[in-house]
């Protein structure tokens, strides 16, 4: 008699998202290449978080953030988003 083996399944949803504002591309010392970035506010609209979330993330390391001449900070989309 055959006995059945289980099976794991794993469904990942994968989101697109559409910015009314054209992304800005600046170089990511992390990533080492250059990358589309995000505002901070776009950047927690995109991840569905509150922004105090998005600092904490920041803060760990988990997200990308490059500091433009203009002092402004921008998101590294690719760290939101890998």
């Amino acid at each position: 008699m055959k006995t059945k083996a289980a099976v794991r399944i794993t469904i990942t949803r994968r989101r697109k998202f559409y910015f009314q504002i054209p992304l800005i591309c600046i170089h990511c010392r992390v990533c080492g290449r250059e990358v589309e970035t995000l505002s901070a506010s776009q950047a927690a609209e995109a991840l569905e978080v509150h922004p105090g979330v998005l600092s904490r993330m920041i803060a760990d390391g988990v997200i990308h953030v490059i500091s433009t001449v203009s002092g402004s900070l921008r998101i590294c989309r690719n760290s939101l988003f890998s």
